[in-house]
């Protein structure tokens, strides 16, 4: 006589109280006003280091470099942003 064939057993699995991860576009969208905001830092240093020039050529003129280098970065990291931006904004919405 054959044994009885039982359902297999699901298991349980362990469930998390954690919130579920930030999704992408909230973390873009968040990013935007510190952006903007330390690219204004850089603007204002840069004119602080034009204004020291007048003054004094070598430490002006090393204020303005290290803003010119900085500046060049945060363009292109803008230039990121605004491309992860577009590609959110041409999504049509999930629901």
């Amino acid at each position: 006589m054959p044994g009885r064939t039982r359902a297999p057993v699901k298991r349980s699995r362990a469930r998390t109280s954690a919130k579920p991860p930030a999704k992408v576009h909230d973390l873009v969208f968040d990013m935007e006003v510190p952006l903007n905001e330390a690219i204004d830092h850089l603007v204002a240093l840069r004119l602080i280091g034009r204004s020291l020039t007048t003054l004094d050529k070598e430490n002006g003129r090393a204020i303005v470099t290290t803003s010119w280098a900085a500046s060049q970065q945060l363009d292109t990291l803008k230039d990121i942003w605004n491309r992860i931006l577009r590609r959110f904004r041409s999504r049509p919405a999930r629901t």
